[in-house]
């Protein structure tokens, strides 16, 4: 018999069903802090949830065993009405972690390291955000990244000693997080919105996913580092 929800359990449903809520899904170094701002400027959401370490590892693999178990269905849709309170039960202590923000651009609820549809389970009004940086550009950021933030890459030696070995690794993350991002976007297009890096410049195509209306001013760029 399922574990019954307590009473702060209960409450968070009742939050996420009440308010949208903002996740930028795309991989590090493609804008997402920018992204973040962005929306909160423009009063989308009102508290942009700040980096936290990595969900520890039980969560981490709970939240694999979700993902593994979407293959048994046609599609998002499917998934979430058979499966969809079962994903609130499991994770609604972890929900209420996420329950004083509303916009997500960085880890451990940003960045796609949790499947937009799992997350779409917890957060009935979650709308989600990708942003399309050019491959190599990316890559060169990314490396530039890891290698001046080593303490949180360990993996950032094989930029020197095994590259071919490091791009693949990067590039596999990127690509399992585009076919999550388009999971959701399948099921539900009106909430997912593609950004080309371009099209930061200002707030135009944001605002109108919002529905707010667009300041007309440029978008400040945020946490670039030396080679963005």
């Amino acid at each position: 018999m399922p574990t019954p929800l307590t009473p702060d359990e209960s409450e968070y449903l009742e939050i996420w069903r009440r308010r949208p809520s903002y996740f930028v899904v795309s991989p590090y170094k493609t804008a997402t802090t920018t992204v973040g701002r962005a929306l909160a400027d423009l009063g989308a959401g009102r508290a942009v949830m700040p980096y936290c370490a990595a969900l520890p590892r039980a969560r981490r693999d709970a939240f694999a065993r979700w993902e593994a178990r979407m293959a048994g269905f046609d599609d998002a849709a499917a998934f979430l009405a058979s499966r969809g309170a079962e994903v609130r039960r499991r994770f609604a202590r972890v929900a209420l972690l996420m329950t004083p923000f509303d916009i997500f651009a960085d880890a451990p609820f940003g960045h796609g390291q949790v499947h937009p549809v799992l997350i779409r389970a917890l957060a009935p009004r979650a709308r989600f955000i990708w942003v399309d940086r050019p491959l190599q550009d990316w890559l060169e950021s990314v490396r530039h990244w890891e290698e001046t933030h080593p303490e949180t890459y360990p993996g950032c030696r094989q930029w020197r000693t095994r590259p071919d070995t490091r791009i693949a690794q990067v590039t596999a993350r990127r690509d399992r997080a585009w076919r999550n991002f388009r999971a959701a976007a399948d099921a539900f297009p009106e909430d997912c919105l593609e950004l080309r890096m371009e099209e930061l410049r200002d707030h135009g195509r944001l605002a109108a996913f919002c529905g707010v209306r667009d300041p007309g001013r440029p978008i400040r760029p945020r946490n670039v580092s030396r080679r963005a």
